[in-house]
């Protein structure tokens, strides 16, 4: 191999690790906020089963960020007093523009296994303790956003 040759092959190594290690430093730098998720409806679905265990909620997703958050699913759950009613997860997400947001609607399932517990604590406490998990899985390189909201009611 002649010495032209080399050069251009030792250049050319460098200039990968270089893309390379400003791309792993960009990944690494992005720092997503944490969008806000709050729910606006809930609701019997209307296509639900006979023992009405089907709901639709709407979320309103709000992104405080300055870029898009193309979201590729995301899993979410409602909880009374400890007890897990409400569940659900969806891949039809729509990506939320950059300092914006989308309401979607979504169906979730009641989880009858949890009203007894449900019934006990109610039993024992005179408030309600609400907590609302969402996991938001976002394509690409862009993290796993957890969000948990909760409250008394």
């Amino acid at each position: 191999m002649n010495t032209h040759k080399r050069f251009w092959l030792v250049q050319s190594c460098w200039l990968a690790i270089a893309a390379t290690l400003l791309l792993m430093s960009g990944c690494a730098t992005l720092n997503i906020e944490q969008p806000k998720v709050s729910v606006t409806r809930l609701a019997p679905a209307s296509s639900g089963s006979s023992l009405g265990t089907l709901f639709e909620i709407d979320l309103k997703i709000a992104n405080p960020n300055g870029v898009a958050l193309p979201i590729k699913g995301m899993s979410y759950s409602l909880a009374i007093n400890g007890a897990e009613l409400l569940f659900g997860t969806s891949n039809q997400i729509p990506t939320i523009p950059a300092y914006g947001s989308e309401t979607v609607t979504l169906q979730v399932e009641a989880n009858l296994l949890s009203a007894p517990k449900l019934f006990l604590a109610l039993n024992k406490s005179k408030t309600l303790d609400y907590t609302f998990k969402t996991k938001i899985d976002l394509s690409g390189p862009l993290p796993t956003i957890n969000v948990v909201e909760s409250g008394t009611l």
